[in-house]
């Protein structure tokens, strides 16, 4: 990991300087609505609407939907009504399929892909990108002989509510990525 970060680094494809904001968790679900976080780095220390927030490093949990002077309120990608695009990596098979998920709410996503895609459980949904974001994990398949597709159902890698920690990652930074 370390080589491709320099590599891409000397490619001009990823700054050599960038920077995460490390957070507290102020409230979490179900102090907050479900799949909202409020967390307290905020504008003054550079926290802007749109960055992307990351639990354990590379995994990516949502965004930062507004900003105040010293918090933040955090959307999770599992929110209910949120929708990404987002590739499906199936272990097995070495391959890759672009889905658009959506946000069930309590950190569960779905999304629906053709009847005969190969698709399993634990196979990972990423963000599509040179560095791939880890987003979520499939937990179930739903199929029916009789249907065209297939629903998958994902999963959030953390368990919100013992979230205490977060990182905050300025979305231009990562639009190379």
């Amino acid at each position: 990991l370390a080589e491709l970060i320099e590599l891409k680094s000397r490619m001009g494809r990823i700054p050599g300087n960038t920077t995460s904001i490390l957070a507290g968790v102020v409230l979490r679900p179900p102090a907050t609505p479900y799949d909202t976080l409020l967390i307290d780095a905020g504008r003054d220390v550079g926290v802007a609407t749109g960055d992307l927030v990351a639990a354990g490093g590379s995994v990516y949990i949502g965004r930062v939907a507004e900003v105040y002077a010293g918090s933040a309120r955090v959307i999770l990608f599992s929110a209910p009504g949120e929708s990404y695009d987002a590739l499906l990596m199936h272990r097995a098979a070495t391959t890759t399929l672009a889905i658009s998920v959506g946000g069930q709410g309590g950190g569960s996503l779905s999304a629906e892909v053709p009847a005969g895609t190969a698709v399993a459980v634990g196979d990972e949904v990423v963000f599509p990108g040179l560095a791939s974001q880890f987003v979520a994990r499939v937990i179930d398949v739903e199929e029916s002989t009789q249907a065209s597709f297939k629903t998958i159902y994902l999963q959030l890698p953390v368990n919100v509510s013992s979230l205490r920690f977060v990182e905050v990652r300025h979305r231009s930074t990562l639009s190379d990525v």
